[in-house]
């Protein structure tokens, strides 16, 4: 009796280990050819990460009026349907910067000869009315996939309707077409028509599974773009010496060419953050020779800023400043605890 319960055990565990397996199979069989049709995208402009370029702006995945990142943070804004990869400053901008393809496929659409501008007024964004993406193409992935590049700058596309690309083929350059206020490349990833967060893989607007935050099981970017470009608030993008105080939305494509002299009216340090978070501080400080010495502490910060600058400096109160090393140091502080760390050094001579 005890062999026979013991067969009749056994047979029960095979039969459960036969449907197991089975179950596994057809797992396999439906979801490694959807794995396979789903492409795996690269970073779409040619920067160094960090130094040249950060993500600026991430896809919004709240329906309603509220903004939501995939990090259920607030570095979008409502409707945002792309990642806005960003260029650091006017120095980067004003040398090229390459957009490229992030996967391969076949160029679906062209438009070029919209004029590149910074978007400020009501009447600006009349301008651009219909054409908000600016210069940009849309590429064919195939099995129901898209990409759609938007900003790039005027006359610079170099790919037509029906051309295959490759990944990191140029397809233009960086620009400030359409309605934007940096240079930046908008990229929005589509399947069937739907808005995918490339960071999720998740399509916005469908069921709350997938529009979940913090779930980056099924990202769409590729190991090499998700480590380049790690999700963090409160940028540093650029900090420098300068005589002449520009606007915020000048500096995103001027830059001040007259360098500073022992005669120059003003001696300013400036920084320039990206998605300053609410409640961090910003700490600006200079100094120089003969004991020169200036600091300002800006902060806490009662909301979140996407772009925010601030300068540190004085004016010239003797015939000429001294002549020596200047030293500015910029941080930010979060609870008293510095995260962000960027430093400039201006010898002045004779």
């Amino acid at each position: 009796m005890k062999y026979l319960a013991f067969f009749n055990c056994s047979k029960r565990l095979f039969a459960l280990s036969l449907t197991l397996l089975f179950s596994i199979f057809l797992w396999l069989f439906f979801l490694l050819p959807s794995l396979a049709d789903t492409p795996q995208f690269s970073k779409p402009v040619d920067c160094i990460p960090g130094e040249e370029c950060i993500i600026q702006q991430y896809v919004d995945l709240d329906p309603s009026s509220a903004t939501l990142d995939y990090k259920c943070a607030q570095q979008t804004y409502d409707g945002h349907k792309g990642t806005d990869f960003r260029l650091v400053n006017a120095r980067v901008y004003q040398r090229g910067i390459d957009v490229i393809a992030s996967a391969p496929g076949t160029v679906l659409r062209v438009r070029d000869g919209v004029t590149d501008r910074l978007i400020r007024t009501n009447a600006d964004r009349a301008l651009v009315s219909g054409k908000e993406c600016g210069n940009g193409l849309v590429i064919d992935h195939g099995n129901g996939w898209e990409s759609q590049y938007c900003h790039l700058k005027k006359g610079s596309l170099v790919v037509q309707s029906g051309q295959t690309v490759s990944r990191g083929e140029t397809l233009g350059l960086v620009g400030l077409s359409g309605r934007t206020g940096m240079p930046h490349v908008h990229i929005t990833i589509r399947h069937k028509g739907a808005v995918v967060d490339p960071f999720t893989g998740g399509k916005v607007g469908s069921s709350a599974m997938e529009t979940s935050c913090n779930n980056t099981g099924n990202s769409l970017w590729d190991y090499e773009t998700l480590r380049a470009f790690p999700y963090a608030s409160s940028q540093i993008m650029e900090v420098g010496f300068s005589s002449n105080i520009l606007k915020l939305g000048e500096r995103e494509i001027y830059y001040d060419e007259a360098p500073l002299t022992p005669f120059s009216d003003k001696l300013v340090i400036y920084a320039r953050v990206a998605n300053f978070l609410k409640g961090d501080q910003l700490r600006l400080f200079l100094t120089g020779p003969g004991g020169f010495r200036t600091e300002h502490l800006i902060g806490p910060l009662k909301k979140n800023k996407a772009r925010y600058k601030a300068v540190l400096g004085k004016r010239r109160r003797l015939d000429t400043w001294p002549l020596g090393i200047y030293e500015g140091v910029v941080t930010i502080l979060r609870k008293t605890k510095i995260i962000r760390k960027k430093e400039v050094t201006l010898e002045l001579t004779k």
